[in-house]
Order: C-alpha cells, then structure tokens, then sequence
C-alpha cells in the first residue's frame, strides 16, 4: 500500500485537533460534516475510511467515558508506547502474521512497549552532552 502523502497527515491531524476543540454544537456539526466531506477516498479503503470517521466523530460528541482503572493503565501504556509500537511492529508483525497473526500483533505490541521502557530510561539516565546539567534546565 503506498504511504499516505503528507498533505493528508496535516489534514488529518488538523481534523483530531478541531475535533478536540469544537465546544459547541455549530462546532461540532461542522467538524462532523468535515470529516464525512474529506475522509472518503483518502485510502481507497472504504471501511478504513469509515472507522477513521467514527473515530472522529467520537471525538467530536463523546467528551467523557465510563471506564475502569484497569483498562485506563493499560490504555494509557499503549498510548505511551504508540510511537515505538509502530516503529518496531515493521520488524516483528510480518515475520509471525501469516501462521500466527494474533500472536504476532500481540508480540508486536510488547516489543513496542519494551522498546519505549528502555528507551524512555536511556533518555533519562543520558545526561546532555551538549549542555552542562545547569545550561541544559535554562539556566545561565
């Protein structure tokens, strides 16, 4: 599948970020329309497109969500790990997803996960080499 160009990663960042902000019902509505103006045809995929359009406007009308704070940990671990997640699942989905497909997203996941622990813990324990520690926290 060839990659999504640039111009619609902005659109549709603009579009989470609008979907975010909308407050009032005119808001809303017109974020709502925006979506389901634009979105079709973006992938060529039409259930791709229609999750991405629920998914805004779920953004757009549910503010708030009952949930438990199990389910709000482990959320909150996989947004966290997201980036490195998409960066390593390259490496690890296609070599299991033929035979094992949930075992290989599953794998996928936690060497994502892994990856971002030991990577947020080098950033951490590194100190700049740049900047001493003082000129590093702002100060001269």
């Amino acid at each position: 599948m060839p990659g999504l160009p640039l111009w619609a990663v902005f659109w549709l960042f603009a579009m989470g970020w609008a979907a975010a902000k909308a407050t009032t019902v005119r808001q809303r509505l017109l974020v709502t329309a925006a979506a389901v103006a634009t979105v079709p045809g973006l992938f060529g995929q039409p259930a791709r497109e229609a999750v991405i359009i629920g998914g805004l406007a779920l953004l757009v009308w549910v503010r708030n969500l009952p949930s438990l704070a199990s389910v709000n940990r482990v959320a909150g671990v996989l947004a966290g790990s997201s980036l490195y997640i998409y960066v390593t699942h390259w490496q690890v989905f296609p070599r299991l997803e033929d035979q094992f497909a949930v075992v290989s997203m599953i794998v996928s996941l936690v060497v994502g996960i892994a990856y971002a622990a030991v990577a947020t813990r080098v950033m951490r324990w590194r100190p700049s080499r740049r900047f001493g520690r003082k000129e590093a926290a702002g100060k001269h």
